[in-house]
């Protein structure tokens, strides 16, 4: 049996404080009683302008489904690392960010790069991507859509994977 891992590393600079607080706030876990009252889970969705799909489907106690921190940067200034040993939504990613940059910094703009990794060599199990996120726009490409493109582009030629 193999182990699939989506992995990547990124960081937003220069988080100020204001900013950090909102971050955590924003990536808090939803409490006992909102996880048990589905009005309370809805109001709690709604502060956190409504993920791209139901956190309480994706365990919310995992919630953002993505590892990060807070850490020191080269020049000694607060960024905000976000990034993945095994596996990361993309998806809840990209919404974060978007979130953080309409809030707080509506002229930057966010990259991250991912790859996909295999504990043992799969067919499958290789590839990535990357993702640009602003205030006003989401985008990604990754390697297998990419080639899924490129086979549709050339496929009037019979293409297989020789």
């Amino acid at each position: 049996m193999a182990d699939y891992y989506t992995q990547f590393s990124s960081i937003i600079r220069h988080i100020t404080k204001k900013e950090r607080k909102w971050l955590e706030q924003f990536l808090s876990i939803p409490d006992e009683e909102a996880l048990e009252d589905e009005a309370l889970l809805k109001k709690w969705m709604e502060e956190r302008d409504n993920p791209p799909y139901d956190v309480y489907d994706e365990e919310p106690e995992f919630w953002p489904h993505f590892q990060y921190e807070f850490t020191k940067t080269e020049d000694g200034k607060t960024g905000f690392w976000i990034h993945s040993y095994e596996y990361g939504n993309l998806d809840f990613i990209e919404h974060v960010v978007q979130c953080f940059l309409k809030k707080f910094r509506p002229k930057e703009c966010f990259t991250l790069e991912w790859s996909n990794t295999c504990s043992k060599l799969r067919t499958d199990g290789f590839g990535g991507g990357a993702l640009f996120v602003t205030a006003e726009e989401k985008k990604f490409i990754s390697t297998s859509s990419w080639l899924d493109g490129e086979i549709s582009f050339f496929n009037g030629k019979d293409c297989t994977n020789a």
